[in-house]
């Protein structure tokens, strides 16, 4: 479950760094009230956020200080998903989570 005082840590952890885009796993129960991802990483200095809601609660999200397009977004044929997403210079990202 997400802990507000960890992803706090990390958030500004990350906006100390000079990292344009980070993907992530396990972001669970990171669309929340308490911890919404969509919410924090803009202050964090990542405007632009993607999550996938996985079915199994493992959500896959990948923030960036530039604009993204999501290419796909499924977790058909995966245990928790993939998250494919496209920079504006073409640059293609994706973010999996393997079964455990």
């Amino acid at each position: 479950s997400a802990n507000p005082a960890k992803v706090e840590r990390l958030g500004k952890w990350l906006s100390q760094q000079p990292h344009d885009i980070v993907c992530m796993n396990e972001c669970n129960q990171w669309q929340g009230p308490a911890v919404n991802l969509k919410t924090l990483a803009p202050q964090w200095g990542f405007p632009y956020v993607e999550l996938l809601v996985a079915k199994t609660g493992f959500h896959i999200g990948i923030i960036s200080k530039r604009p993204l397009t999501v290419v796909e977004s499924t977790t058909a044929g995966f245990h928790h998903g993939l998250l494919h997403v496209k920079t504006q210079e073409g640059v293609h990202i994706l973010a999996t989570h393997n079964t455990p």
